[in-house]
């Protein structure tokens, strides 16, 4: 994938105006998976059994308030693979298990061997009655505990999403707090999926001071036509149902098994949101679109972070017309992180922004690009006329295919033009 971008983003205001089959951000992630689409994957979390009577209490009401009961000892959690299960769901547990673990200090232990009674192990199985549900208990229930991954269930995202439960994180959308960032629409929700939307209470629900993240893997997505959930800061829509972990996922599992206390003598001042590895506490788990040991480096782009609160999950949207969206930044440095979902290879942004009046900030020196095309992006764009297309800029079209659009002689420089004022 190409991306035209026009300078460092210290941004005040900026617009952004996206060619693009779908594009969505992708959140922080411990291991880079196959992204999955957030149609895709609502339709996988219906997947999971609807609560009711003894059930409820058994599977979707526990709580996250950590006691010695609901937690695994030492945050190590043993697991038994049941023989009917396909080789690509064993694939997709492991590598969710290994993204768990890369960035928090649980560790995941396999048995080969059936295990005695009573000894607490995660069964991953099939639930035999309904062969397509993907479910598990909240937290360590205590013996063979089973983790549900039937048909459908077998990508990072929904062996991820199970592994949280399992490890003691609820839903989402159940947090106390919930109303103040989530309209829900119950009229949209069928009977049976409404235990998933109850609030917990204060007494139940422990967020470790950590602020509500639209784009955590525990976080329902909501079908846009007749939706069940509306995110208050309407920009959101597209962020709830992230198949991916998020950094406030992390953050609440080390919290939750005590891994800070691997840290507590060593002080690392990480940047951004960002903070000590439980594992190499010298060095920073950093939050999407920032990388260096202490968070301080900028990397490629995977979402449009204008929160004050660099941690939480940024803006995700996709744009094919009109003239894009204006975003306020709260934060001087603004990374601008895309990826097309559906591995689109030619997807292209356009940069406009306008710096705060109040903010000086030196000129910028013109950059000299050589006459040359990108090719994979020009071989693409060329079926869609894009020379010709007015809703491209010239700008733009200098940048990406300067020689397919008889903008420069090839084998020469040029200096790109001032972006038009906003």
């Amino acid at each position: 994938m190409k991306i035209t971008a026009t300078r460092d983003f210290l941004l005040s205001t900026f617009w952004i105006l996206a060619l693009c089959e779908e594009i969505v951000g992708l959140t922080t992630s411990p291991i880079n998976s196959t992204p999955v689409s957030t149609d895709e994957f609502e339709e996988s979390r219906h997947h999971e059994r609807p609560s009711t009577g003894i059930e409820a209490l058994r599977f979707k009401r526990q709580a996250l308030k950590k006691n010695e009961t609901n937690t695994w000892k030492d945050g190590i959690v043993e697991y038994f693979f049941d023989s009917v299960l396909e080789e690509k769901t064993r694939k997709g547990f492991l590598k969710a298990a290994a993204a768990w673990e890369k960035d928090t200090c649980v560790k995941f232990q396999e048995t080969k061997e059936t295990p005695p009674e009573g000894k607490d192990v995660l069964f991953v199985t099939v639930d035999e009655n309904d062969r397509k549900v993907c479910e598990s208990h909240v937290g360590k229930l205590g013996g063979k505990q089973p983790l549900f991954l039937g048909e459908g269930c077998e990508s990072f995202g929904h062996a991820a999403h199970e592994i949280g439960h399992a490890l003691g994180l609820f839903h989402t959308q159940n947090r106390h707090d919930r109303d103040e960032y989530i309209k829900v629409i119950e009229k949209n929700i069928e009977e049976v999926y409404k235990p998933q939307y109850v609030l917990k209470n204060t007494d139940e629900n422990d967020n470790y001071g950590l602020p509500y993240d639209y784009g955590s893997i525990m976080h329902y997505g909501s079908p846009l036509k007749e939706p069940v959930m509306v995110p208050k800061q309407q920009n959101y829509e597209q962020t709830i149902g992230s198949p991916m972990i998020s950094l406030i996922d992390l953050q609440i599992v080390n919290k939750l098994y005590n891994c800070d206390e691997n840290c507590k003598d060593i002080t690392t001042n990480c940047e951004n949101g960002g903070f000590p590895h439980p594992q190499n506490c010298s060095k920073c788990i950093c939050p999407g679109g920032y990388d260096g040991d202490l968070c301080n480096e900028m990397v490629g782009g995977i979402e449009i972070k204008t929160n004050k609160d660099q941690r939480l999950t940024g803006h995700r949207f996709c744009k094919v017309d009109g003239n894009g969206i204006a975003l306020r930044s709260h934060h001087h440095i603004v990374p601008v992180i895309l990826y097309s979902k559906n591995m689109f290879p030619g997807v292209i942004v356009e940069l406009h922004y306008k710096y705060d009046d109040s903010v000086k900030v030196a000129p910028v020196q013109p950059e000299t690009f050589p006459c040359e095309d990108i090719e994979e992006s020009c071989k693409l764009l060329e079926k869609i006329n894009f020379c010709n297309n007015e809703k491209f800029s010239d700008r733009l079209k200098l940048r990406i295919c300067p020689v397919m659009c008889k903008l420069c002689e090839p084998g020469t420089n040029f200096t790109l033009p001032k972006l038009p004022s906003a």
